[in-house]
């Protein structure tokens, strides 16, 4: 943003000799493309910081499944459960704590301005995330069943634990929500960059040519924006 910013500066101090007949290349398009370019960066570092918060919420929330997964079972085994209800409970713990979710890294904020390409999201994990409340859901439909589970722990009764199952269920939404969100966002900015009509890299680079027609190669007017470089990506 700051070369654009240099480029506009540069041809508004050349006055009425910067007037080209393409009106992208005209000072008043050059500062939209610049109002525009900030605006969508900024959109994106809005929702990439929600994107973050909510994928870490979830975390949150699913670190406590696994150990209330456990405890489930132990409370099971001191039921007269029979022993499928038993076993196939303890299988689906171990399905539980065996699904990978990975840790998350708090993560650095946003550089304003910065076009580099993000780190896309693990679709492996997101797939656990849905793999984990499939998992506790059956779980808890198999402790419905079993009219002799009636713990007196509050967080271990089914009613609680539905709550939880719902908990976790919205957290996993609203992440995968904000992921998607996250990812429009950035394929708008991405094409005002890279794509679209009049893009950054394309209008920068012409308005430097435009320059150079007018000052010639060697002018000192063209060699102040020989510093200014857009890369494509």
């Amino acid at each position: 943003m700051n070369n654009l910013e240099n480029l506009i500066k540069i041809c508004t101090e050349f006055g009425s000799a910067y007037n080209p007949s393409k009106s992208s290349l005209q000072i008043a398009s050059l500062t939209q493309l610049l109002t525009d370019a900030k605006a969508a960066i900024n959109t994106v570092n809005q929702k990439l910081i929600t994107y973050n918060n909510t994928v870490h919420d979830r975390q949150l929330k699913f670190e406590k499944l696994r150990k209330i997964a456990t405890r489930i079972i132990y409370a099971l085994e001191i039921t007269d459960t029979n022993k499928m209800n038993l076993d196939n409970a303890k299988s689906l713990k171990k399905k539980i704590l065996g699904v990978r979710i990975g840790k998350v890294a708090t993560p650095a904020p946003p550089v304003e301005g910065s076009t580099e390409p993000e780190k896309k999201p693990n679709s492996t994990a997101q797939t656990s995330y849905g793999q984990l409340v499939d998992h506790f859901s059956k779980l808890i439909i198999l402790l419905q069943s079993e009219p002799t589970y009636n713990p007196n722990e509050n967080d271990l009764k089914i009613a609680s634990l539905s709550t939880f199952l719902e908990e976790l269920t919205l957290a996993n939404s609203d992440a995968l929500g904000a992921e998607a969100i996250l990812r429009t966002e950035r394929i708008h900015r991405n094409e005002l960059f890279y794509t679209s009509n009049n893009w950054l890299f394309e209008t920068v680079t012409d308005a430097k040519k435009y320059v150079k027609s007018i000052y010639g190669v060697s002018s000192v007017e063209y060699k102040q924006l020989t510093s200014i470089q857009v890369r494509k990506p």
